[in-house]
């Protein structure tokens, strides 16, 4: 790929997101691709011509649309049922991508879950959301679980996963209590109580969570973290302790409210940390590289080619790029004003230069400091009434 780390100067661009964000080695980032992941042993993609084998074995990978996805029926082997469900659902929520890539891991021929990233990045297959067929916290033969797919794919995506058993107790999610905590905040968990029906109509909500959120424009919105589904149904909860252990074990799940058949909640990852913040860190994190990029790039096209210099004129260059982009993103809804930030006692945002240092001078390198702070999204509400 020309935008890879191997073959651009990509990695002269620096930016540190307070989020633990990762970093990503290519130019401006799709948000919306979606990498749903299953075993070939259930999917096997017979029959289909247009399969893609990548790896040392048979793991395959093909590219859907929704007219595609449209005529898979429970008579369609060469796909398993959680895949056909998933695929279905995704393309029948309200927002969603215009393709999906499909993955079958062929783990009877020792492929592993691991060795995916590179294979789809070698192959040009690029995707921000993954999300497993799997609904298993621990699986026995140890190759495909939640915990897994989330310590593979972790680094470059966020995992969209559902639990079919509704969980109540520490011993129900261990093996993904167990993840690490910059793992945590890459997975959203939802229990769903559909999940394991064989019926392709019933959906599984994570995909339909995924796929709003791989609809939205970034760049100029910002999304709340609960949803209103209409593709899925709401779960089923049995016990006030299992509602109980899912609140307070950051566990997504759908239920009813006034207005909303299927209504979700809390929207946050698997450390609590709401969902919209950590894709506003990856988004932010990728377009700041871009904007500092074309900096150079502009200066470097001109006839003849101009300096990025060392100095104030330098420094101004960039802070333009950064301020506007700043700018746009309290316009979106991301992050507070100056005066909502001043309303609550804090220190203004601001985007700064830092003193050009003798390190700095000897590095040739522009030191920035960028200040913003999420503007959230209000999940609880109380109103106090009083009558008299």
């Amino acid at each position: 790929m020309s935008s890879s780390a191997l073959n651009s100067h990509a990695d002269l661009f620096v930016v540190n997101v307070s989020l633990g964000a990762q970093p990503d080695s290519g130019f401006l980032r799709d948000f919306s691709s979606i990498l749903v992941v299953d075993k070939l042993a259930n999917s096997t993609l017979n029959g289909r011509s247009d399969a893609v084998g990548i790896g040392d074995h048979s793991t395959k990978y093909i590219t859907f649309s929704e007219t595609e996805v449209d005529t898979l029926t429970t008579a369609n082997t060469d796909f398993g049922v959680a895949a056909k469900r998933i695929l279905k659902t995704i393309f029948a929520a309200k927002q969603h991508p215009s393709t999906v890539t499909f993955l079958a891991v062929d783990f009877a021929g020792t492929d592993t879950l691991a060795e995916q990233p590179a294979n789809l990045l070698a192959a040009g297959k690029d995707y921000y959301w993954v999300v497993p067929t799997t609904t298993d916290e621990a699986d026995p033969n140890d190759q495909f679980d939640i915990p897994l797919v989330v310590s593979a794919f972790s680094t470059s995506a966020i995992i969209m996963a559902g639990l079919s058993t509704q969980p109540s107790v520490d011993a129900d999610i261990n093996d993904i209590v167990a993840l690490s905590t910059g793992q945590k905040e890459r997975l959203y968990l939802t229990y769903n109580s559909n999940t394991a029906s064989s019926d392709l109509s019933v959906g599984a909500d994570f995909a339909e969570i995924c796929a709003i959120y791989a609809s939205v424009d970034y760049d100029n919105f910002a999304p709340s973290g609960n949803l209103s589904l209409t593709a899925t149904s709401a779960t089923t909860i049995t016990s006030a302790t299992a509602k109980t252990f899912m609140r307070n074990n950051n566990i997504n799940f759908a239920g009813p409210i006034s207005g909303a058949a299927s209504y979700v909640d809390a929207g946050v990852m698997f450390n609590g940390r709401p969902i919209y913040q950590v894709i506003f860190g990856d988004v932010i994190e990728n377009r700041v590289q871009v904007d500092i990029m074309r900096v150079k790039a502009d200066l470097s096209a001109r006839v003849p080619p101009e300096k990025l210099p060392m100095n104030r004129t330098g420094q101004a260059l960039v802070l333009a790029r950064l301020d506007g982009r700043m700018q746009s993103y309290q316009r979106a809804g991301h992050t507070l004003t100056a005066e909502e930030a001043d309303a609550r006692g804090l220190v203004p945002p601001h985007v700064k230069a830092k003193t050009i240092t003798a390190d700095d001078i000897a590095a040739r390198q522009l030191v920035f400091n960028i200040l913003q702070y999420h503007l959230d999204d209000a999940r609880k509400i109380t109103v106090n009434v009083n009558v008299v």
